[in-house]
């Protein structure tokens, strides 16, 4: 009965239930294992839970498989990407909560402009291999882009995955690397966006409670991510999270 009334006023049935299970599994897949699949639980979110209220609702799950990731892949993170990266994402961060806290914003408005971001940097990104015929395609300027953009998508949606995926495919970072630098970066940021998402009634005790109990599907989708790395070819790694992006950013853009 306490059960129950702990998970009541978020009004699940067993459809939600289940869905939100799916969203767990994923979580702890694309956070050890292919990150780009990331985009995909964000619209599933949306449906389950208010699209005000779902980003802090997947916050803590999201914290949840970093955790995870980090104890995993830490040794492998690039810290001068990340010292690189971070300032600027904070600025986006920032951004995005002064108009999340004081400008009207739609849902619709924000997913075409999203997925206009993301269709946009990945194309950047291409258009600067060809001018430089270079792997490692980017800049100081492209990297204050990418942080700004990616920080204030991330404060809105949860929705930096493809950004940030983006960055790293761009500066030619091998998948170990890719994803322990990753890992940090998205624990860091993540908690950062705690204390602004509580501020903006997103998260209270009853999304906590639905957390932990998505905690045990979290850990089976991490494992699953970190058996099934070592088995994804490099190339094929970097061309299926180009590919996941810009499905994201269509995705995104015709909603």
């Amino acid at each position: 009965m306490v059960i129950v009334e702990i998970f009541a006023p978020l009004h699940l049935d067993a459809a939600d239930w289940l869905l939100a299970a799916m969203c767990a599994l994923l979580v702890g897949f694309s956070k050890t294992g292919v990150t780009g699949l990331g985009m995909i639980i964000v619209p599933l979110m949306a449906m389950i839970f208010p699209s005000q209220q779902s980003p802090g609702v997947l916050l803590p799950m999201l914290i949840m498989g970093d955790v995870i990731a980090v104890f995993y892949y830490h040794r492998h993170a690039v810290w001068s990407h990340l010292l690189r990266l971070m300032p600027w994402c904070v600025v986006g961060i920032l951004i995005a909560f002064a108009v999340l806290k004081f400008l009207p914003w739609t849902d619709r408005t924000f997913s075409r402009l999203l997925g206009g971001i993301i269709l946009g940097c990945i194309a950047t990104m291409f258009l600067k291999r060809s001018r430089e015929g270079s792997q490692d395609a980017t800049g100081r300027a492209f990297a204050a882009i990418m942080g700004v953009l990616g920080g204030i998508a991330t404060m809105i949606a949860n929705a930096a995955g493809s950004i940030w995926s983006i960055y790293l495919v761009a500066i030619g970072l091998p998948k170990f690397q890719f994803v322990g630098t990753g890992a940090w970066f998205y624990l860091i940021i993540n908690l950062l966006k705690v204390p602004l998402q509580v501020n903006l009634g997103n998260i209270d005790g009853h999304t906590i409670a639905f957390n932990f109990a998505m905690l045990p599907v979290i850990v089976v989708g991490g494992a699953i991510g970190i058996l099934a790395l070592p088995r994804i070819n490099q190339k094929i790694f970097n061309r299926l999270i180009i590919v996941l992006a810009a499905l994201a950013g269509l995705r995104l853009l015709l909603m």
